[in-house]
């Protein structure tokens, strides 16, 4: 069709926890619109999103993403070779070129993509108000270089894709108080499977995810940077899913193992957390005759496990012969397991001596329970069917039926221990906000 235009637009929200430690929310609204004539189309977006984590103890430690983000590009598909190219206000650029036969039945491509965003602010806030510094903030900001390959293949009813893909980050140094850098390498493998079966398809997908990174928190004064968070971390996922579809119905089933790890190092300029390093020099000749070096030599160890089996239930009703109306119903059971490992080591060095104490934490959640999603489309064309309009609404919502929250702490060398269920774990408390939802609108002219 020549002249066909596209649009989109799409708000949502995921509002996962929200207890008195802890929360998990983002919120987003986006327009989209594609203008295609013949075998070349031109497309742009903008949107604003805002997504916000926090934990806090003694302290409050918050990562927030406000932004309001634009993009544009093109496509352009000719018989053997197709070409895109995205540029981002990130800002970030993306291009991929695929070289596939005429019926497309084999095609590989490559994906270039180089960027410098804003990852998120970060936030801590002490409860202590008295504090030398009660309040730091700054910006993680990275600089990528995203490399992938990608092959696939259709034979009769069978369908194969496989991408490979590496994102490089390098450290942005920054002039500001305090800023937050990186430096990672994450690779990517996702493998898809498609077969046909004429009115019912199957689906299965492995994905696995290897990402070793080092983070690290400076502060900046007087044109001299000093490193004052160190945290390697290395960290495994893989994600398997199977499903199953029709016109009305659609049954699916899937996994996630996740696991992460940082060590300490002991070396000089590489602990985990040297708040000392924060002070002022003015603020340090003050404290240095009482108080020379506080570090932290901290490591952790994370474990995901998670499954969901269930389908969803989504009969067509033709309202006139323009319009249709799909409602949706989804239930999926689920279990996960998780648990994290932290052991803290303290060192305080000073003209009296040297002291040190090994603290130690363990949190294990198990829950099972439900997830409860409910939809609707309305789908309206005109008589030629060359234009279109659809409104659609979706939420979903986690119903957990047995959950299980224990906290393991000991001390050393004081050798105080104890286990308990962290005050706010109910059943009901861990997950009663597990509620995601979304709204969109589509047309096509």
């Amino acid at each position: 069709m020549y002249g066909e235009t596209k649009g989109l637009a799409h708000c949502g929200g995921l509002f996962l926890l929200d207890t008195r430690t802890a929360g998990l929310n983002a919120t987003q609204c986006s327009t989209s619109d594609t203008v295609q004539a013949g075998i070349h189309s031109v497309f742009g977006d903008i949107g604003y999103y805002r997504a916000k984590a926090k934990w806090s103890d003694d302290w409050t430690l918050t990562l927030k993403r406000d932004a309001l983000l634009g993009s544009a590009g093109f496509t352009s598909d000719f018989r053997y070779i197709s070409l895109s190219a995205t540029a981002s206000s990130d800002p970030s650029i993306t291009s991929e070129l695929t070289v596939h036969t005429a019926d497309s039945s084999f095609y590989a491509g490559t994906v270039l993509g180089k960027g410098k965003p804003v990852l998120a602010t970060v936030r801590w806030e002490s409860k202590n108000k008295n504090d030398e510094i009660h309040e730091i903030e700054g910006d993680w900001q990275t600089s990528y270089i995203r490399k992938g390959f990608v092959v696939g293949a259709s034979y009769k009813k069978h369908h194969f894709q496989t991408l490979l893909e590496q994102i490089h980050t390098t450290p942005v140094n920054a002039t500001s108080e305090y800023f937050i850098k990186d430096s990672s390498q994450i690779s990517i493998w996702d493998s898809r499977y498609r077969h046909d079966f004429g009115k019912s398809a199957l689906n299965m997908q492995h994905v696995a995810v290897s990402v070793r990174s080092n983070i690290i928190g400076n502060s900046y004064r007087d044109g001299s940077t000093k490193r004052f968070m160190y945290l390697p971390i290395k960290s495994r996922l893989y994600y398997d899913n199977i499903q199953w579809e029709n016109d009305l119905f659609e049954v699916d089933a899937k996994g996630i193992l996740a696991y992460g790890k940082m060590e300490k190092d002991n070396r000089r300029f590489f602990e985990t957390l040297a708040p000392n390093r924060l002070l002022p020099a003015s603020v340090i000749q003050v404290l240095s005759f009482s108080f020379l070096q506080m570090n932290y030599l901290i490591e952790a160890d994370l474990n995901i496990a998670a499954a969901t089996l269930g389908g969803y239930f989504n009969p067509h009703f033709n309202i006139t012969g323009n319009m249709q109306i799909t409602p949706k119903a989804g239930l999926h059971g689920y279990y996960t397991y998780n648990d994290l490992e932290i052991e803290k080591k303290s060192e305080t060095t000073s003209f009296i001596g040297y002291n040190s104490e090994t603290e130690w934490w363990f949190w294990s959640l198990e829950s099972t329970g439900l997830i409860a999603s409910l939809g609707i489309s309305l789908d309206k064309t005109s008589q030629d069917k060359s234009r279109g309009l659809s409104l659609e609404w979706n939420a979903t919502q986690i119903i957990p039926i047995k959950t299980d929250l224990r906290e393991k702490t000991d001390t050393k060398p004081a050798g105080k221990s104890s286990t308990k269920n962290p005050e706010g774990a109910s059943p009901s408390g861990i997950f009663k906000n597990g509620f995601v939802s979304g709204l969109a609108i589509r047309y096509r002219f």
